[in-house]
Order: structure tokens, then sequence, then C-alpha cells
């Protein structure tokens, strides 16, 4: 297609792809653009991608699939991948309903069911059978993915194209299915000792990094496959003494990691903390040991660098879901260095009911609330554990003292 200024009209079948550059956002580039269908209907649509060239060629994958589906008149006979391709993954994109991470969720589950999905038409493939059997097939291959695409499938397909008129009703809308697997009963709250907490940060702050997380038999390893033991180490040290979240952690930058006179704080701002979007409250979060804030500062980068960083570059965050991947081969690798064998059970959230207990003699209940940014309620509820006979009992000899 031929470049040509950016006020020319479109003529049917042209889109403005190459006619406006992508810009930053979050971590990535978006682009904004039209495309006038054959019928003369100009779409405005927007791509967002982790480089340049992977967002114009999206955005280009795209316009072609709105040609040869006929833009947005949708019929039964059209091809379901196209919908799916085309309108619902726009219709993720465009949510101002859903944050970031759940939208890579999200389309990550379209990806599956656009798998299971591959030849079907709209008719077809908008059937109870049908629907049921590619939610099935997803629950054996990615259980923990297929209450995402069961949402996907329902209220950002199905429910859009009976609002479209193409279909009368959305076939397991409200409907019980048999779909997940049956969830095994969970232990109880599992948490660190105040000895053993203090046994793995003083690991992870002397670990060598240097080596490979995850050995390997290739030869040509790259740069960013070599940081990864570093960046799960510099994530696990930042929860262990904050209680903060993968994704919450990912998102600091130095230049939230403050001195006062009193020591050093994390400035949580509403940006960076997990809540309801449009409803989530910063805090601030000091750094309850001294070892741990002097790393921080020996380490301190430019104010914009994240603090953790993706492996490819300290200018961008890194993606918490590929944190997550990373960080139980860190826990198992710890758990043998320090002979603390409960890590290997534990993920991430188990810090902060850790620290709840480490310093349930020194910090009243409302203060460690307040800290870790929930109500006493929750605290009592979900970060308590009431096996850790060791917290407890610093806690009766604090009394008693």
């Amino acid at each position: 297609m031929t470049k040509t200024a950016a006020k020319t009209r479109l003529t049917p079948g042209e889109h403005s792809i190459d006619r406006t550059n992508p810009r930053p956002h979050n971590g990535g580039y978006v682009l904004d653009w039209s495309i006038r269908l054959n019928d003369g209907k100009l779409v405005r649509k927007r791509t967002q991608g982790a480089t340049k060239s992977a967002v114009r060629a999206r955005a280009k994958e795209t316009a072609k699939n709105l040609l040869q589906a006929g833009g947005q008149h949708w019929t039964l006979n059209k091809p379901m991948n196209d919908y799916l391709t085309t309108e619902t993954a726009q219709r993720i994109q465009d949510s101002t309903r859903l944050k970031d991470l759940s939208k890579r969720r999200y389309t990550a589950a379209l990806e599956l069911l656009k798998t299971h999905l591959k030849g079907y038409n709209i008719s077809d493939a908008m059937t109870f059978d049908v629907m049921e059997k590619t939610l099935k097939a997803i629950a054996k291959e990615a259980p923990g993915s297929v209450s995402t695409a069961r949402t996907v499938l329902s209220s950002y397909t199905a429910d859009q194209l009976v609002r479209a008129g193409v279909i009368t009703a959305n076939p397991i809308r409200g409907v019980n299915l048999d779909i997940a697997p049956p969830k095994p009963k969970k232990p109880g709250r599992q948490t660190l000792t105040k000895p053993e907490w203090g046994a793995v940060i003083k690991h992870l702050l002397t670990r060598d990094t240097t080596t490979l997380l995850t050995p390997t038999k290739h030869k040509n390893i790259r740069q960013s496959t070599r940081n990864i033991h570093a960046r799960a180490v510099r994530l696990t040290l930042l929860q262990s003494i904050t209680g903060l979240r993968i994704s919450e952690a990912n998102k600091l930058q130095w230049k939230h990691i403050i001195n006062t006179d009193d020591g050093m704080l994390i400035n949580a701002s509403a940006e960076i903390v997990k809540g309801r979007k449009g409803k989530e409250k910063g805090r601030y979060i000091p750094i309850l040991r001294e070892d741990v804030a002097d790393y921080l500062e020996q380490h301190r980068g430019a104010p914009e660098e994240y603090v953790v960083g993706s492996p490819v570059t300290t200018a961008r965050p890194w993606d918490a879901t590929n944190a997550d991947d990373k960080v139980p081969a860190l826990y198992s690798q710890v758990a043998e260095a320090t002979g603390v064998e409960i890590l290997k059970d534990l993920r991430s959230h188990s810090w902060r009911a850790t620290l709840h207990g480490v310093f349930s003699d020194t910090i009243d209940p409302a203060t460690r609330a307040a800290i870790f940014g929930h109500t006493q309620a929750v605290a009592e509820e979900y970060y308590t554990d009431r096996n850790n006979i060791e917290s407890l009992m610093r806690q009766v000899k604090q009394a008693y003292a």
C-alpha cells in the first residue's frame, strides 16, 4: 500500500497503519489507526505490542482479517476465528474495566479458544455443544485458564454477537458447566518462622546470580536469559521484606524508594498497588531490615528505571506472568541452600502472611495491616498462620516481658 499524507481520505480497502508512528505505552507501544472497509465504512482501531514493528505487523493482520471478513458486517457463515481475531481481541484491548495484566491473560485465553474453534463458522461455534466441548478441552489442557476462557467466550464473544443480532441467544449464559477440575483441599496457611525468614534473606543478599537460574545445554545464551537469575532474586528480596505482590513489585521504580531520617520507605502509590480499578489506595511501606536497605541503596539506578526490571532492560517492567513462571525454580534452590524446606511449597503471596508472623510481637496489628495494605479483619482471616508456634510464643513472651 502506498504511503499518503495523513489528511488524505482513506479509500475503501485502505488503512492508515503506515501513516502514523506507534507511541510508547506501558513499557511497549500502541498505535491508533483507521481502516475504510470495502463498503465505505470507516473503522477506528487501537493495537498494542512490545515493539514498533510488532505493533505494525499485528495491526496489518487485523486489517487483513477485517477486509476478508467483510468488516463488522458479521453473518452466521463467517469463520468464527475471524471474529475472535478482530472483534473479540479488540474488545479486550479497548476494555476500560480490565487492567493490563488481565488483558494479557484474556488474550492468552483467546488464543486457546482460537486453537479449538479453528474451522468452525459462527453458526456452528455458537452452539451449546461446541462451546461446552471447547471449554472442556481447555480445562484438560490448561485448567488454570478455563475460567478466563469462559469469560472471553461468553461475555466478550457470544454476548456481543447477540447484541449485533447475529445470534439470538448466548447458549452458555447462566448455565452451570462441569468444566473445572475439582479443587484440591488447601492446607492451612503456611509461613516461615522468623529465623527461617532471616536465613532466606541473608542468602538472597549474598547469592551468586552469575549462573543461569535454570541450566540449559544450549551454548549460545542471550544476556537476557542470564539476567533472569538476578531479577528473580531481587524480586523475591523485595517481596520478602514488603509483602508486595509480584505485579506490584515489578512496577516499582527507583523514584518510589525514598530515604528519610528514620530509614528507607517505599512510596507505593495508587498506580502501583493492586485494587479494583479506580479504587486503588497507595501506602508507604518501610524497609524493615537495614541490610536490605543497604542492598537497595548500593544497587540504586536512575529514577525512571525499574527496581527489578525486565531481563531485557531495566527501562521496562518485568511481565508479572513471566516472572511468576521463574520464581518456583529460585524458591526450590534457596530451600536446598538454606535448609528451609517449607519454601519449596510456598509461592510469592505467602510473604505477606510470613511478615505478619515475623513482626507480630513488635508491630501492632493495625499498623501491620496498614503497611501491608489491608484491614485487620482481612489479616486475621487470610494472612494468619495458626500453626506457626514460633510466632505465637514470641507474642506470649512479649506480653509478659
